[in-house]
């Protein structure tokens, strides 16, 4: 017991000392030092400028599967993409149809100064919840790979493992496309976008 006591009361001490260093830390730093790692980690960047491929007008053609071994049924649509917020995200709205009826949905790309990786995020007229993925960009900077969770409403699974890329071709083209993880096989393409630009 006496041993324990001593264990306790030196595990206190220790934390408590590099709590007291943390906070003194924190006070030192000055109202300039805050501001500028607020602008830092605030500002967008060369991370940022990637996803310039991403704006503009678009016509696309997509292509979804509902299991590896059905026909692909595709569909058309419009896509209007644009920097909001002072360059920190790439806002698109989509319209087209899905399974014969309209569809409309918004997605929102960005980097994450702080925790350096590309975030993704994304609703539309299917669902009621996000969709929300964190990615990384290849070294040729021409594709970005996102991983994430969602619900899958057919299957009744819950945060259902997916990846996804974001591809840039060309000036005029980019594909988006999806991964399955079904749990007795090879991860399969279950949907393309194919993106050209509206001249």
């Amino acid at each position: 017991m006496k041993k324990l006591t001593i264990v306790l009361t030196a595990a206190v001490l220790f934390f408590g000392i590099i709590g007291v260093f943390s906070l003194r830390s924190q006070e030192e730093m000055s109202e300039d030092q805050m501001m500028e790692m607020m602008m830092k980690y605030g500002t967008p960047g060369d991370n940022h400028k990637k996803l310039d491929g991403m704006t503009g007008n678009w016509n696309f053609a997509t292509k979804w599967w509902a299991d590896q071994s059905a026909p692909a049924q595709e569909t058309k649509g419009s896509c209007k993409a644009e920097w909001v917020l002072g360059g920190r995200f790439v806002q698109e709205n989509v319209t087209g149809d899905m399974m014969g009826q309209p569809f409309h949905g918004m997605g929102f790309t960005g980097y994450d100064n702080f925790n350096q990786k590309y975030q993704m995020f994304w609703i539309d007229e299917m669902a009621t919840c996000f969709m929300l993925a964190d990615g990384q960009i290849d070294k040729d900077g021409k594709v970005i790979t996102f991983e994430g969770t969602y619900d899958d409403y057919m299957t009744g699974q819950k945060d259902k493992r997916f990846k996804s890329e974001v591809r840039f071709v060309d000036t005029n083209t980019r594909v988006y496309r999806s991964y399955e993880f079904p749990a007795d096989g090879e991860p399969y393409v279950s949907f393309e976008v194919t993106y050209k630009r509206a001249m």
